[in-house]
């Protein structure tokens, strides 16, 4: 097998821990995606702003689990 070439994208802005993005077809995973959606996610405040939007008619006294 010969070297292969590989192309990275870092994320400096997004958290406080390094991430690289390496695209390279043998080595790909599905889940790979779902921590820069979560920065991404979390910088925008997306999540929390459409549990904001969402009106909860539950009765709180049996709601075990909160919208957002």
């Amino acid at each position: 097998m010969g070297s292969r070439d590989r192309q990275s994208v870092l994320f400096d802005d997004l958290v406080d821990k390094p991430i690289t993005v390496a695209f390279t077809g043998p080595d790909l995973t599905s889940d790979g995606g779902v921590i820069l959606l979560k920065a991404i996610d979390e910088k925008l405040a997306l999540t929390e702003r459409m549990a904001q939007a969402l009106h909860d008619s539950r009765q709180p006294g049996k709601v075990q689990h909160e919208v957002l």
